[in-house]
């Protein structure tokens, strides 16, 4: 039933796609079709419109939140909680990642407004040649610069799991427990944890943003908190062609976050509490795409409260970027796949508005159907973007094909 279950995402989007084709040789498909295209059509102009609306207003937004004094905002504000009560803990997962590249995100670590309560976690994988002797040259050359900094060395082949982000994050913030809140008795109400990768940018704001938006939140062990990520690091290394896609990224993650009707999801880099986290289980050993995963299984688990807010706080990653340009079009394609792999949450998501749980079922719906939509979309758009009037009103001039003549007959002559 599982298998058959993940054939679902593929067979909505093969449909979907190949409907341009075979749909309109029949009056009745061919109805539903020229329906279904005006339809689309006028979503994708309303959402394009809306984005550009959106990303105008998040630089705005990020522009104003990098230069305001976070620490004086709150204490001029009255609130009861010092300050400097909060710890935030980066877990930074990695395997065979580049020393140098870890040092520069510890360094833009170090440079944080407020790096005296940060907690930084490198997240090791045991299978990795000498990976013990790298740890200890980088927490070496950063102790004394944080709160703490501590690596951890996620063992290989535990059964049930899967090579990757989620189990190597579980593996660490278990660690970090045993370590933190067992033996040295702290208390895991203050603490954040900020889930990352290992070339994050991290601007010099952020955990004071953060600290603020833990104090001062309303349900803050309840909440996702998510920066506007960009993918400019290293985004005029990269083939020409791929500045497009990298540099598009940016702006519909920001867009996202102020557009009212987007279901908003966790990407990549996030911070939620850690009583949140550890409520929860932690994150799923056997699954891939660890981010969106964990939002829905703490919704799922916990409830309608958890929610995502915005932190409009730049933050940069990594074009992928190999040895030639015919290996980085490779590797591109290989990381759209491993993201591809979030497709496999979609009998997940379903299961769960099938099973009465904590959450409503609205909640349960919105969050099934969001991913359902995203991840179906993500193949087929493209096909109904660009040849969703050509086929159709070709094989109708043409070929003698069905499609109802108030679709085809002046706006489409071709």
């Amino acid at each position: 039933v599982e298998r058959l279950l993940r054939v679902v995402p593929f067979a909505i989007s093969a449909f979907l796609a190949s409907s341009i084709f075979w749909a309109p040789w029949h009056p009745w498909t061919a109805t539903l079709l020229a329906a279904g295209l005006t339809v689309f059509f006028g979503y994708w102009v309303l959402r394009s419109y809306a984005v550009t609306i959106a990303a105008w207003i998040a630089i705005r937004r990020l522009n104003r939140w990098v230069k305001v004094d976070w620490a004086a905002k709150y204490r001029g504000e009255g609130h009861d909680a010092p300050w400097d009560w909060p710890r935030h803990m980066v877990i930074i997962p990695n395997y065979k990642e580049p020393e140098q590249g870890l040092e520069r995100t510890l360094g833009t670590l170090a440079a944080q407004q407020n790096a005296g309560q940060l907690v930084v976690v490198l997240a090791m994988e045991d299978r990795e040649a000498e990976v013990h002797d790298k740890a200890r040259r980088l927490v070496a050359k950063f102790q004394g610069q944080f709160a703490d900094l501590f690596a951890t060395f996620h063992p290989a082949g535990i059964s049930g799991e899967v090579p990757g982000k989620g189990s190597n994050e579980a593996w660490a913030a278990r660690q970090a427990y045993l370590r933190l809140i067992e033996t040295a008795g702290d208390d895991i109400d203050r603490y954040t944890v900020t889930s990352c990768d290992a070339d994050a940018v991290f601007h010099p704001a952020h955990f004071a943003a953060t600290n603020y938006r833990f104090l001062t939140a309303k349900d803050r062990y309840r909440t996702f908190w998510q920066p506007a990520i960009f993918n400019t690091n290293n985004i005029w290394e990269v083939p020409a062609p791929l500045r497009i896609p990298e540099g598009l990224s940016g702006v519909n993650r920001a867009s996202n976050l102020v557009l009212p009707f987007s279901v908003k999801f966790p990407t990549s880099c996030y911070t939620l509490s850690w009583r949140m986290l550890h409520e929860v289980d932690y994150w799923d050993e056997e699954v891939i795409p660890e981010d969106w995963h964990i939002y829905m299984k703490c919704t799922f688990s916990l409830g309608d409260r958890v929610n995502v807010q915005p932190l409009w706080i730049p933050l940069g990653n990594d074009c992928v970027l190999s040895e030639s340009t015919t290996r980085t079009f490779r590797a591109h394609y290989t990381q759209a796949k491993r993201h591809a792999w979030g497709a496999s949450d979609i009998p997940y998501a379903w299961r769960a508005v099938v099973n009465p749980g904590p959450a409503s079922l609205g909640r349960r719906l919105l969050l099934a159907s969001a991913l359902t939509k995203v991840h179906t979309f993500w193949v087929a758009q493209w096909y109904i973007v660009t040849l969703g009037v050509l086929v159709p009103a070709k094989m109708t001039g043409s070929f003698g094909a069905a499609m109802p003549e108030w679709w085809s007959h002046k706006a489409f002559h071709i």
